[in-house]
């Protein structure tokens, strides 16, 4: 890892991808962005990595903006995400004079990424209140003017049917999207993520500069007036977002008062070689191991739908869905709106009811909550923390906490159950949250929060982008605190942190099952999925497991889609009957493979889902992946795909999960290239192939007269770009072969037993080793 900083210059680096910057006369430009793998340099010279409009000036880091300081050191450790250790950053702080703003940019580059992070604060240290308009997060002036591809990715599957935009351009362009990636037309370019929530105003775009394109990644906030309570956004297909009209005239923008600070958000630069693929990739590696916390990946039962609005919801009753969810393996039981209540209880109070969920022991934990624990069970509890009641304690006893005028009109519309929203911007409040959560964490040892109704708009001296950051920073916050617990956030109605933001927290309760006119659920959830992919892990998108399966869809049928996201149950598992044993053996095997379902995911067909054809998804790169095949209404019964990421010099067994039928071996390149043909023959039914790449060959026969050897590592299709072999622990010479071969010489050695231990570093920095050993005939001849 590099990161240093001298009197002219900077760079960030790490074998992988690297970072410099030149300072010249208190102006600081990128002057290169190198992909090290293979020499790729993607900026022009002077590239201004971003830029900022104030007062309706734009001004960037050689426009206007001057580098007063710039340092480099490690970056700090969060509790919530060990992963992230190791990193290096750059930090540069610029003033603006007029009005005088601080602007401070952190980049920072873990090992082995091929992804670096940038996030930007503005403080102003004026008197009078200044505007934020225009500004790019993250910018390249670059020589690459290959096509450009911009997705949005979306929530809100209640009132939104549509949850992906995509755009190819090979012009200038402007989009709304949070990713953007430019190729170099050879399978090599850079890609750009923007961090901010999915809206009209979050933008990607690139526009013409001398030698090439500048392109970025931002937010116009102009775009937007504001956020609509959801309850009046009708009819389906409509977001709460509340459109400019005028736009580019007047609209939003963000206001700093006198020594205030906001946070703008964070971008990623990152860059790929070998593919389109490689590109996706790489931001979920680098989302899974540095952005989101750690995750059990677990089974949930959700007690929403089955019992609605807490009907039923006690502790011998929850004793019996226990019981059940953990008879088919369900590893987690959240339990949804109802569990709150008796005196301070209401949401806003946040109490345990003691009447249905006791603690008669006085320990201080409730007796459910231990009952789960014995039972190898853990507990997550629903929670609307922006949310209160009208009746509740804390509001007759703080109504100034209260969002005004805004959030007291909710609570007095008798449609939204008299629930208002909070102002999240007061301290007073935010302790009071904060210590309301460590105490039912306390109490019922809960090791999830499912964090619902992230409902907020404008208030007196705060708007609607101020709400969103204080909820973000409060969820944080939390955290902190408890980095052993999961945050769950609720996306299917407001869509406030939806994509990356979210992913940041935790997973997400992605589909609410609202199914939509023509469309049913085995198409609902499938397009769910295959709009996310490849960029977000399915394993963050909560889908309905099991709620009101339409006639003619077995369990059989869905599954194998479920296990592709994070399994929720919502139906009652009480009630399985028969079904209860398939469920079974599929939790079984999505615990055994669990590592090869979580991480990322292709789309192998381009038409969408909801068009009732043939689609199929790929889980998994490298030597193990799953392939889900759905064949909804196409009449053809053979659908042939080409898998993607796999070695192309290894060999793969295809089976049915289910019935454990072997369908053939082809080699990665096969898979790949030609394809492989999937066979469905009933219409609506659905099937999950395993592709496991075959045991790597021990060696030489038990008696060799070999020369060499050539040993392939499983590097899960990365390209080794250094290797060092010992026979019997002396050093031997070694050549690289294709893409993950290692060749080695027994020259001299034998006749009896060698022992080969190889090392090996992939192009992203990986470390790979393996022992093997041999028996050689004679000696081999020098």
């Amino acid at each position: 890892m590099q990161g240093s900083v001298s009197s002219g210059a900077a760079v960030l680096g790490n074998g992988v991808v690297e970072r410099r910057w030149t300072f010249t006369a208190g102006q600081a430009t990128t002057s290169s962005w190198r992909d090290l793998v293979t020499g790729g340099q993607w900026a022009l010279p002077r590239s201004e990595d971003f830029s900022l409009t104030v007062d309706g000036r734009t001004v960037g880091p050689a426009s206007g903006l001057t580098l007063v300081e710039a340092r480099a050191g490690s970056v700090a450790v969060d509790r919530a995400r060990p992963g992230a250790a190791g990193g290096r950053q750059v930090v540069l702080r610029f003033r603006l004079d007029a009005p005088r703003v601080e602007v401070t940019r952190s980049y920072a580059l873990f090992p082995g990424s091929a992804v670096m992070a940038v996030g930007t604060t503005v403080r102003n240290e004026s008197g009078s209140t200044v505007q934020i308009g225009d500004h790019a997060l993250e910018q390249l002036d670059t020589p690459l003017g290959g096509e450009g591809e911009v997705r949005a990715l979306q929530a809100g599957a209640t009132y939104q049917l549509e949850h992906l935009q995509l755009h190819r351009e090979r012009a200038g362009f402007d989009h709304e999207g949070e990713i953007l990636r430019v190729d170099d037309g050879r399978g090599a370019g850079i890609f750009l993520i923007n961090g901010r929530r999915s809206a009209p105003s979050t933008r990607a775009g690139r526009t013409p500069v001398a030698g090439g394109w500048r392109t970025w990644v931002g937010a116009q906030p102009q775009r937007e007036l504001g956020m609509a309570p959801i309850l009046i956004v009708r009819p389906q297909s409509q977001s709460n977002r509340i459109l400019n009209p005028l736009w580019p005239i007047a609209g939003h923008v963000r206001r700093i008062g006198p020594g205030n600070q906001v946070d703008l958000g964070r971008a990623w630069l990152g860059a790929y070689h070998g593919g389109a693929d490689a590109a996706p990739a790489a931001w979920v590696r680098e989302l899974q191991e540095h952005v989101m916390p750690p995750l059990p990946g677990d089974v949930q039962q959700n007690t929403f739908h089955p019992f609605p609005d807490g009907e039923d919801s006690n502790e011998r009753a929850m004793a019996t869905v226990a019981d059940a969810a953990k008879a088919v393996g369900v590893e987690t039981l959240v339990l949804d709106d109802g569990w709150q209540g008796g005196p301070g209880g209401l949401a806003g109070d946040w109490r345990m009811d003691p009447a249905r969920y006791p603690d008669r022991d006085g320990d201080g934990v409730v007796d459910f909550a231990e009952r789960l624990e014995r039972q190898g069970i853990r507990l997550g509890l629903w929670m609307q923390l922006a949310l209160f009641h009208r009746d509740s304690d804390a509001f007759r006893q703080h109504p100034q906490w209260a969002c005004a005028p805004l959030g007291l009109v909710g609570a007095a519309v008798e449609d939204y159950n008299g629930l208002g929203f909070w102002d999240l911007n007061q301290p007073q409040l935010r302790a009071h949250l904060l210590s309301a959560v460590d105490r039912i964490l306390a109490q019922t040892h809960a090791r999830e929060l499912k964090l619902d109704n992230m409902t907020w708009m404008g208030c007196v001296g705060h708007d609607f982008e101020d709400m969103h950051d204080a909820w973000l920073s409060l969820v944080r916050e939390i955290q902190r605190r408890h980095p052993d617990v999961v945050l769950q956030s609720d996306e299917t109605v407001d869509m406030r942190t939806w994509p990356f933001e979210s992913a940041a927290i935790g997973p997400s309760w992605f589909e609410d099952d609202h199914l939509h006119d023509g469309v049913g659920l085995v198409a609902n959830h499938l397009y769910d999925l295959w709009s996310q992919a490849p960029w977000m892990p399915l394993s963050l998108v909560g889908l309905p497991a099991l709620h009101d399966l339409p006639d003619g869809v077995s369990v059989r049928d869905v599954m194998p889609i479920e296990l592709l996201a994070r399994t929720t149950f919502w139906a009652d598992l009480r009630k399985l009957g028969r079904d209860a044993a398939e469920v079974r053996w599929w939790l079984r095997y999505r615990a055994e493979h669990r590592q090869a379902l979580t991480g990322i995911s292709h789309p192998l067909t381009d038409e969408s889902p909801l068009g009732e054809g043939w689609t199929v998804l790929q889980a998994g790169d490298g030597r193990e992946v799953h392939l889900v095949a759905a064949r909804q209404q196409a009449p053809a019964a053979i659908r042939t795909v080409r898998l993607r990421r796999l070695d192309p010099q290894l060999r793969y067994a295809v089976r049915d999960v289910r019935s454990g039928q072997a369908l053939g071996a082809w080699s990665g390149a096969e898979l790949m290239g030609p394809g492989l043909r999937v066979r469905i023959d009933r219409v609506g039914a659905t099937r999950m192939l395993a592709v496991v790449a075959a045991p790597e060959p021990s060696g030489p026969p038990p008696c060799s007269s070999t020369r060499r050897v050539t040993i392939h590592l499983g590097t899960g299709g990365r390209r080794v770009r250094s290797a060092r072999a010992t026979v019997n622990g002396r050093r031997v010479p070694t050549r690289i072969v294709g893409r993950n071969g290692v060749r080695i010489a027994f020259d001299g050695r034998g006749p009896g037993r060698v022992r080969v231990r190889v090392q090996a570093r992939t192009v992203d920095g990986r470390g790979q080793a393996t022992t093997r050993r041999y028996r050689l005939c004679r000696p081999g001849r020098r």
